[in-house]
């Protein structure tokens, strides 16, 4: 499916909701330089870096090793290196420590539409656990069937980042669940309506005080549940490319292992795609602002008012990524291919953009060993500790 067809498809969905969409003309044009940035048809040459050559076998004896061993990533000077590699446990707060209480409270929370204003939405409205917990749309659909300004990107290791939300305007699960739910354009709740709502329920009075000590219901204590049972939607290291750090050395393919090399080098990603679950928990602008259209989106500057925070949004995390498209901030890209012909090609430019956003002017035999590669991060999630 094409980027046109699909962004079509999405506003066929949603203008019986919103009248105030852009019409298909300015649609087209707030995207002109997008499709054609993310097109095969698109060239730049490719950067002139002296590298050393290996053949297959060199490379998997190379990265079959240990991580100290592997040849050095192209990194710019201010980023600070840190090796992807194998995920490491849950971190739980000290204050919202596991229980096995909790986590079961929190499971039915999730699913719970009463938390809503108007009892249809929940937190699976957007996460939902058959599409890898997000909703396959470009942008979600807000309380009463309206869409919102972004795609809600998929939960999965979100216990892993420092910030949440795209613009990063909440701190820990727990602020980002209140923020929902209060916000007037996603579950439009109060703490006044989920209690009154959930205090109707025998079944909630008894798990409230089997998770928390007492039969009483607060917002706060919601928030707590729900995030103890997000907590536990993780990956578990049984990924191709887990299973190939844990010393498994046919777990990918000679693609596979090409296009990790090129990830930590030519491709450039490392110097954002850091770490054990594939973001260095900063933000960045790629040059999706798309400024003067209806898709406009200055980011986390509308939360620190500061000039830094232009267009800047959260790097994701990259594992399951084949899993979770729709991608960016917008949803504006929906296949992989799209996505790393925009970075091989330097992405559009933008006022703010990132320095570490330059051409690299990649082979196509290099985009898709790095694609192969992307698709080796992916494997089911249980949701257990």
């Amino acid at each position: 499916m094409s980027l046109r067809i699909f962004l079509l498809f999405n506003l066929i969905i949603i203008s019986a909701c919103n009248k105030e969409q852009p019409s298909l003309v300015e649609q087209k044009n707030a995207i002109d330089d997008i499709s054609e940035i993310s097109s095969d048809n698109f060239k730049t040459e490719k950067r002139k870096v002296s590298r050393k050559i290996y053949d297959d076998k060199e490379l998997r004896e190379i990265y079959s090793k240990k991580a100290s061993f592997w040849p050095k990533p192209e990194i710019d000077s201010d980023i600070e290196h840190k090796e992807i590699g194998n995920i490491e446990e849950i971190p739980y707060p000290k204050d919202n420590l596991y229980t096995e209480d909790k986590y079961n409270l929190g499971r039915l929370l999730f699913s719970e539409g009463k938390l809503s204003k108007t009892g249809g939405m929940s937190c699976l409205s957007c996460h939902n656990p058959n599409n890898y917990f997000n909703d396959s749309l470009q942008t979600s659909i807000g309380i009463d069937m309206k869409p919102l300004k972004r795609n809600s990107p998929t939960i999965i290791n979100s216990s892993h980042y420092t910030s949440m939300f795209w613009d990063g305007r909440a701190k820990t699960l727990e602020e980002q669940a209140k923020a929902v739910l209060q916000n007037p354009r996603e579950m439009d709740s109060s703490e006044e309506l989920i209690i009154k709502n959930l205090s109707e329920s025998p079944l909630y009075k008894s798990l409230f005080k089997k998770a928390f000590g007492d039969e009483s219901i607060s917002l706060d204590k919601t928030a707590k549940a729900i995030s103890t049972f997000e907590r536990t939607i993780v990956t578990k290291n049984k990924s191709n490319f887990d299973l190939f750090i844990k010393g498994k050395k046919d777990a990918l393919s000679d693609s596979q292992v090409r296009g990790m090399h090129i990830f930590r080098t030519s491709g450039r990603c490392i110097n954002c795609h850091n770490g054990t679950n594939f973001s260095d928990n900063k933000f960045h602008n790629i040059g999706l602002v798309l400024k003067d259209t209806k898709y406009e989106d200055l980011g986390r500057v509308l939360i620190t008012n500061q000039a830094s925070d232009y267009g800047v949004f959260r790097t994701p995390s990259l594992r399951n990524i084949v899993k979770t498209a729709p991608y960016f901030h917008n949803g504006l890209l929906i296949n992989l291919k799209g996505l790393i012909n925009m970075y091989s090609n330097g992405m559009p430019n933008s006022q703010n953009k990132s320095k570490h956003i330059i051409p690299l002017g990649l082979e196509t035999k290099e985009r898709e060993d790095l694609i192969e590669f992307l698709s080796s991060l992916s494997e089911e999630i249980v949701t257990r500790k």
